[in-house]
């Protein structure tokens, strides 16, 4: 009976070996994990209604891992635990996962794993979280067209979070005459100079050509001693 209690527990013990992930040991591998960082990039690409079928889906935007390499796999986790495993995404030249934007901050828990025809298949090497921020709805403005650099002005921020429209408005209005009178003040400066340069360039021609002459009448002194 002691046998055959003792046999159980190892195979029991064995079926429990089997299922534990074994951790990666490959130093190269490990080490590159240490330095990879999430890269977003915004899906930029306009949907044609003439786009044949084979055309990619178009997703608001891109999640990868920096430095990439080929031979690791990511899966990411959404806030509602939803998992979306990276793939190759052809036409914008992206391994990731794409993502579609519900106009809410999104937190993302992205795992990275040995690719198949790794030193380590399978075997988690980093878990990174990434925080997308809110998609603004002030973008299509007339002042985002015109500053689309601006703070406010960019497709996923959460600077506009609390910001009604007047006072974004306000906001880009101050902006956009501090911008104006930077022109103008810029403008006025150039003016100036090609109104009023020839008289500070005509002297200035005239000193250069005198000292010249100089230099060489004393050189010409010099050799002829």
């Amino acid at each position: 009976m002691k046998k055959m209690i003792k046999l159980v527990l190892v195979v029991f013990s064995s079926l429990l070996v089997i299922n534990v992930k074994a951790l990666c040991y490959d130093e190269e591998l490990n080490e590159w994990a240490v330095g990879v960082k999430v890269e977003f990039t915004e899906d930029t690409r306009v949907t044609s209604q003439y786009a044949d079928e084979e055309t990619e889906d178009i997703y608001s935007y891109f999640l990868s891992i920096t430095p990439i390499r080929d031979d690791i796999k990511i899966i990411a986790t959404d806030k509602n635990g939803d998992k979306l495993e990276g793939r190759n995404y052809d036409e914008v030249g992206i391994y990731g996962v794409g993502c579609y934007s519900d106009l809410e901050e999104e937190t993302y828990t992205i795992e990275v794993y040995g690719g198949e025809n790794s030193a380590c298949p399978n075997e988690l090497l980093k878990t990174l979280r990434y925080t997308v921020p809110r998609a603004n709805r002030y973008l299509r403005s007339g002042y985002c067209e015109k500053y689309p650099d601006h703070e406010l002005c960019q497709t996923y921020t959460n600077a506009t979070e609390n910001m009604d429209e007047s006072e974004f408005n306000e906001t880009l209005e101050k902006y956009d005459r501090e911008i104006k009178e930077k022109e103008l003040t810029t403008n006025k400066i150039f003016r100036i100079i090609i109104e009023y340069g020839i008289y500070v360039l005509i002297p200035l021609v005239i000193i250069s050509i005198i000292y010249i002459v100089k230099i060489i009448k004393y050189k010409k002194k010099e050799r002829e001693k």
